[in-house]
């Protein structure tokens, strides 16, 4: 036999081997994928039955006007530590909406536009993801208004009226939902606003 035969052979053998091998962990891939996928399925179902993992005892998922209810304690049987739990990270989220309301009504006295009725709801990035905050009528409505006011105000007194009404909107909303107000968040936001 020639060496370049006995060489095609080798070579013909190593690559049945490959293929094999690879075949094998192909299939060990499969297995994993279909694992995973029957487990996504079933709490897609158990999801849509209305049987979820998590209740309101266990409230990760609360949104909106249901977040803003437990919060308040108008809600249904959030446990008092889950409570706590949000709390602490639900005064970024309230931060952000005042300031988005803030902005939008000042972005639209500069741009010329009208006064417009802000909504209630809001969706507010995290570092955990997108959470739809929601906020009473009459604080997006006056925090909107001030904004709006802000961009045409010149006058000191007219910035102490309108930063006093922030101030007092700002912490009527952290008081409700039993948040410490910071005493210099409007000032803050105002500032960065009218550079």
């Amino acid at each position: 036999m020639s060496l370049s035969f006995i060489l095609a052979l080798a070579t013909g053998l190593a690559i049945i081997i490959l293929l094999l091998y690879i075949i094998g962990r192909m299939g060990k891939l499969e297995e994993v994928t279909r694992t995973i996928l029957q487990s996504k399925n079933e709490v897609s179902r158990e999801s849509k039955s209305g049987k979820t993992g998590k209740s309101l005892e266990n409230s990760e998922d609360l949104q909106g006007k249901e977040l803003w209810d437990a919060l308040t304690g108008k809600g249904g049987d959030v446990n008092a530590e889950n409570i706590d739990s949000i709390r602490q990270r639900y005064e970024i989220i309230l931060k952000k909406h005042v300031q988005t309301l803030l902005q939008a009504g000042y972005a639209d006295s500069q741009s010329g536009g009208i006064k417009k009725n802000p909504g209630n709801l809001d969706s507010i990035n995290t570092l955990r993801g997108t959470v739809q905050s929601w906020l009473p009528s009459e604080h997006c409505a006056v925090l909107y208004n001030s904004g709006y006011e802000l961009a045409n105000t010149d006058e000191k007194s007219d910035l102490d009226r309108l930063r006093m009404s922030i101030d007092d909107s700002i912490a009527t909303l952290f008081d409700q939902v039993d948040l410490q107000f910071p005493r210099d968040f409007s000032q803050g936001l105002i500032s960065s606003m009218m550079e």
